[in-house]
């Protein structure tokens, strides 16, 4: 479970602050904030001259909170940009593509998604994957936690990941009611 809110202030100049805590908040918000800068993602210019501060509330962490807080924070950053159009504040939502990441491995010799506290404790691949909407990779890292593996196993866990980010995305754009 994860809960993002966002709360605007429509001055500008002014910063779009989230409220969270997380335990882990300065690793999370580093691996976070990398993909919610991205100009190819995001257009900065149109932002202006504002903050964007997204703090992460996980309330069930059972592994993944750093893809996690990526994708909620997308789905909070987005309501922040909403709340600014509405108030006048920028003219449009600055966001050329959603941005979603989720976690794959290889957990007792099958590919497994969205690996839990025990599956990553104990797997023998570990990657996180972060795509945007368009089908693009934004960042694969993976790690070889006990057996090296083929390039044929992360094609695998790849497809695995671009399956379960694509239905991360349209769930974040149903959260946001842009989908029907």
């Amino acid at each position: 479970d994860f809960l993002a809110q966002a709360t605007v202030s429509a001055s500008d100049g002014e910063p779009v602050l989230a409220s969270g805590d997380l335990a882990d908040l300065d690793n999370v918000r580093r691996f976070a904030v990398a993909y919610l800068r991205r100009e190819q993602d995001f257009d900065l210019q149109a932002f202006g001259e504002r903050t964007l501060q997204i703090d992460c509330d996980v309330l069930q962490a059972d592994g993944g909170t750093r893809t996690a807080a990526i994708t909620g924070a997308m789905v909070a950053s987005y309501d922040a940009f909403t709340r600014l159009v509405n108030a006048g504040s920028i003219k449009a939502i600055p966001l050329r593509h959603f941005v979603a990441a989720i976690s794959v491995g290889v957990y007792k010799g099958l590919p497994v998604l969205d690996l839990d506290y025990l599956e990553d404790s104990d797997c023998d691949t570990d990657m996180n994957v972060v795509m945007n909407d368009a089908g693009h990779f934004i960042e694969v890292q993976g790690t070889a936690e006990g057996d090296a593996f083929d390039r044929q196993t992360m094609n695998q866990l790849l497809d695995l990941a671009e399956s379960g980010i694509s239905e991360l995305l349209r769930l974040q754009k149903q959260a946001l009611g842009l989908t029907t």
